[in-house]
Parts: structure tokens; sequence; C-alpha cells
């Protein structure tokens, strides 16, 4: 089993106290990404492709976030983005999110990651991209190819 990503993830986890239990940590949706993009490159090559549609599901939630719509449309850095993606908020939202997972990651491993993603068979992923319960969700390869460039360039890869 591959730990790489695991300490990244644990480091940024919100802490959630139990009354019972002591408190626990629960990785943030993008120290979760982290995880799921690790996964896909492990599975993905042994024919497992399950990972694609967790990967979708946190680019569906990124963009129907109103958190990240509002720091899309109220902050510098978000309206910056907005002009940069030619004023599609799906495409900032994963590019945000991409952003996200590189602070998470550190250059280091950014670097690490980016070497082995550049290796992966990106069409299966496009493919495998689907969301269930969510028929607003696109059955367009290339708008989820789009998506995944966008975090790609959040990630600066």
């Amino acid at each position: 089993m591959s730990v790489w990503g695991f300490a990244e993830a644990f480091e940024s986890a919100l802490p959630l106290r139990l009354r019972k239990a002591g408190t626990v940590r629960i990785p943030t949706l993008a120290g979760y990404t982290v995880l799921k993009l690790v996964a896909w490159l492990d599975r993905s090559v042994n024919g497992e492709y399950k990972d694609a549609s967790d990967i979708a599901t946190v680019l569906y939630w990124y963009t129907r976030s109103p958190q990240i719509e509002m720091f899309a449309y109220e902050t510098d850095h978000g309206q910056n983005l907005l002009v940069l993606e030619e004023m599609d908020f799906a495409a900032v939202a994963s590019r945000l999110l991409g952003e996200e997972l590189g602070n998470i990651m550190g250059r280091k491993r950014v670097l690490e990651f980016a070497e082995r993603w550049s290796q992966t068979s990106k069409d299966l992923l496009y493919h495998h991209m689907t969301v269930t319960n969510a028929p607003d969700w696109t059955d367009s390869e290339e708008r989820r190819r789009g998506l995944v460039q966008a975090m790609e360039r959040g990630l600066g890869i």
C-alpha cells in the first residue's frame, strides 16, 4: 500500500472533537483529493478506475461551492483567475482546487507527482470521471479534460 501524500493530507486535516473518543482529524477536500490522485496513479495501471469518479466528485463539489464562488468573484486573486480562465467559473474552481493541492503537497512533492502524472492515461481518467446522482455533471470527456487541465494549472504542472 502506498502512503505517498498521507503525511501531507494529515497535516492539513481538520480536527474534529468527539465527546467520548477525543479528537480525530478529518481530511480537507483537497487533502482527500491528493490521496485520490495518488490512488488513481497506483490503481489505474492495474485496470482499476474507481478513483476517477471520486476525483470527479470533488471537482463537482468545488464547482458548486458557494464559498469558492464568493472567493472567485469577490477577491482580486479570484477575479484574476476568472480573467485567465476566460470567465469559466468551473475552470476557476478546478484551478483553485489545484492551488490547494499544491499548498498541501509542497513544491518537492508536486514535482514528484508531476513526473508520475505525466505517465498516466488521462484519457482513461476523463472517460471514468462520472458523478452519480449529479444530473448536471458533464457527460463531455472534453469538458472533463478542461477541468482537469485547469486543476493542473493550479498545481503548476
